[in-house]
């Protein structure tokens, strides 16, 4: 007090300073760091918040980790998903801090956190078998052994989990899937992945073995960082058959067929090929055996006749990738990532059909538009055999809840966010309390309002406010024909075979949630997800017709996912249509000759029909049935839009303070032959109730 008199000023470094030194009795043990923290932990242990996790030493390598010991003891049993990562720059010492979050009601919880540290150890594997030893100890002390494990490229936290867990699903984040891909491709490095195409087309027979980058392989690129053992092929393996070819047996060629003498084959004729690297079918002319040729029958417009020049073009300033060609080969990835056989439409419902169809896609998009280097780059890392079990969701029966590791990345950002910012680099030991006192208690008292509900919902996951918005969002939305075949929603199950749907967070989409009655405010605070169908579950989902006999499936969804790339196909719903399909639109309308009679009988049934659609309506206004009223908007939805559009029409154009609508604008096409009424009939017709009626008086 002395020193303060006689120093008033103090500036607010100094009182950092003091606060430091006076605070070091709550968590520094000894001047070693890692000794400091392994005191300090084992305190934590006899009071019950944490387990010090005893691990194996090894030569070179450092590592200290431990379990939350009240968040585990909740969750035992209950785990079914775990997201895995690592942070940097958060200790004095430089450790690598590892966290295992477990995901519960689409919120993740901290389970456990390890600081390893590897620059000193020459063993091989070593942060592989430091991150197995945790893991193992994780599985010994909690029984922890989920079924999908969620983490980032790094082939150490994938080798480790797959070494503990072979059954379960690993999942690479989609986000750094998407990052990973981007930044390969805006590279101009030719040299790429080494690719063996003989081993390529032994697994699908449509890739080409001539194929191929014509720059040297780079051993050492693999996403990832380390080098996968790929079992080279040397003879030309019979190229199997995938659940979405078509297989043709026709007797088999005898002698005298054989002794005919060849002729040139014309342009209208079929090319026949067996395995794309000859044009001869196998002949078997034994006697004792009537034999098959399996035969691959390819288009006879797009095959020519006669061999095309197979050299290569020029590669003067060849680039990687085209700048025109990235965001379609990541979207084609995207959409490979979100196939799944419970969701219909995209190809054999199976893993190995969804794998075909997701090889064939990107390989004919790499073939048309010459991206050998490219296509080498994609089979080597990621859609080869063991490296498509890594991000693809659709070998595992069941689809995850997360799709990336964003629950880890905002753990982190909340440890450098609001506490670490107040620190440069802390010692371990201070690092250890913060977590301990400070940010654990935040997730067991939320975890406590999850798992003991009473009355109130409070300090419910951020995820429901997103899922309400979505929601509302989608029962809004305008379906222009519900009776559209392209999408089958089934609110059974909750599937949709339409893009929004597959690429929602929620798996949601408005031709399911308009297919249910409306939901209660209650339905946003109680309803859970699923990892199978139906995916969401709560009493009021209360779908409004009775389930089919048979489910409807879309026969355009084949000819949709038919074209060669999946990226120039057909508009989604909700997208929006180029000029020439205007010009088809008007086109068809006007080619019709209608007849004079026939047109004003049918506009008169039209408007009648109309007259007294519009007055039954009201008179249901009295019976208060919201059941018709959603069947009055879901097929009557259509109608209404275009009224709505003709009547916005009429009323801007008898506007004097808007711009008069241009005939060619976007979106009104459908509106192009509609007459507006001058403002003298709009009044006449507006008058003309009210005059008969005051006649009536």
């Amino acid at each position: 007090m002395g020193y303060i008199r006689w120093k008033p000023y103090v500036t607010a470094k100094q009182i950092q300073f003091a606060w430091t030194i006076f605070s070091q009795q709550l968590w520094k043990r000894s001047d070693d760091q890692l000794l400091s923290a392994r005191q300090l932990l084992a305190e934590f242990t006899e009071q019950g918040k944490v387990d010090l996790l005893e691990l194996p030493a090894t030569e070179g390598v450092t590592i200290l980790a431990f379990g939350l010991k009240r968040v585990n003891r909740d969750l035992r049993g209950k785990i079914v998903e775990i997201g895995v990562d690592a942070t940097f720059s958060t200790n004095a010492l430089n450790l690598e801090l590892y966290s295992t979050l477990g995901e519960h009601d689409n919120a993740g919880f901290p389970l456990s956190y390890c600081f390893v540290s590897t620059a000193s150890s020459i063993a091989p594997r070593k942060r592989l078998n430091a991150i197995h030893s945790w893991f193992a100890a994780l599985k010994a002390k909690y029984g922890l052994s989920p079924q999908f494990v969620h983490t980032n490229k790094d082939t150490a936290e994938i080798g480790a989990a797959k070494k503990l867990w072979p059954a379960s699903k690993h999942s690479i984040c989609l986000w750094h899937l998407k990052r990973a891909v981007r930044e390969r491709l805006a590279k101009n490095k030719l040299s790429t992945t080494p690719y063996d195409p003989t081993s390529a087309h032994s697994e699908f027979a449509f890739i080409n073995t001539s194929f191929v980058p014509t720059t040297r392989a780079d051993p050492s690129e693999f996403e990832g960082g380390v080098i996968d053992d790929v079992d080279p092929i040397g003879t030309l393996a019979e190229p199997v058959v995938g659940p979405n070819s078509l297989t043709i047996r026709l007797p088999g060629l005898t002698q005298r067929s054989l002794e005919s003498p060849p002729t040139m084959p014309s342009s209208n004729t079929m090319d026949v090929d067996n395995n794309n690297t000859t044009s001869f079918a196998h002949l078997d002319t034994a006697p004792t055996k009537k034999p098959f040729v399996r035969l691959i029958v390819k288009d006879p417009i797009t095959t020519p006749a006669i061999p095309a020049d197979t050299t290569p073009p020029p590669r003067d300033r060849r680039t990687f990738c085209p700048e025109e060609h990235r965001v379609d080969i990541v979207a084609m990835m995207v959409r490979h990532y979100n196939a799944h056989p419970l969701i219909p439409g995209f190809s054999h419902p199976s893993p190995a059909g969804i794998r075909q169809w997701a090889v064939e896609q990107m390989y004919k998009y790499c073939e048309r538009n010459d991206l050998p280097e490219v296509w080498a780059y994609l089979w080597g890392n990621w859609y080869r055999n063991g490296r498509w079990e890594l991000w693809s969701r659709s070998v595992h029966p069941d689809i995850p809840v997360l799709k990336t590791t964003m629950i880890v990345e905002s753990h982190w950002r909340r440890i450098k966010k609001d506490f670490l910012h107040h620190f440069h680099k802390p010692r371990i030991d201070l690092l250890c309390w913060i977590l301990v006192e400070k940010l654990v208690p935040e997730y067991d008292r939320k975890l406590d309002v999850i798992m003991r509900p009473i009355a109130r919902y409070r300090e419910l996951p951020a995820w429901r406010k997103a899922f309400k918005r979505e929601w509302r969002r989608c029962e809004k939305a305008q379906i222009t024909n519900p009776d559209d075949t392209a999408y089958a929603p089934n609110p059974y199950k909750w599937v949709c075979t339409c893009r929004f749907f597959v690429e929602s967070r929620f798996m949601n989409c408005k031709h399911l949630i308009q297919l249910v009655e409306p939901v209660p405010p209650i339905f946003f605070l109680e309803v859970s997800r699923r990892r199978t169908t139906p995916f969401w579950q709560h009493p009021s989902l209360i779908p409004l017709y009775e389930e089919p006999a048979a489910p409807r499936v879309p026969p355009v969804l084949a000819q949709i996912d038919a074209v060669d790339d999946g990226v120039n196909g057909e508009y989604g719903e909700g997208e929006e249509r180029g000029d020439d399909e205007d010009d088809d639109l008007l086109n068809e309308e006007m080619s019709g000759i209608f007849d004079r009679t026939t047109f004003l009988e049918d506009m008169t049934h039209a408007a009648d029909l109309c007259d007294w659609f519009s007055h039954a309506l009201r008179y249901q206004i009295q019976y208060q049935d919201r059941r018709f009223l959603a069947h009055v908007q879901r097929y009557g939805r259509a109608f209404f839009q275009f009224a709505s559009d003709c009547q916005d029409l009429e009323r801007r154009t008898n506007s004097t303070r808007t711009t008069n609508p241009n005939t060619w604008e976007t979106g009104s096409a459908h509106t192009m032959f509609f007459r507006t009424r001058p403002r003298e009939v709009i009044r006449e017709a507006l008058g003309a109730p009210l005059t008969s009626a005051m006649e009536e008086d």
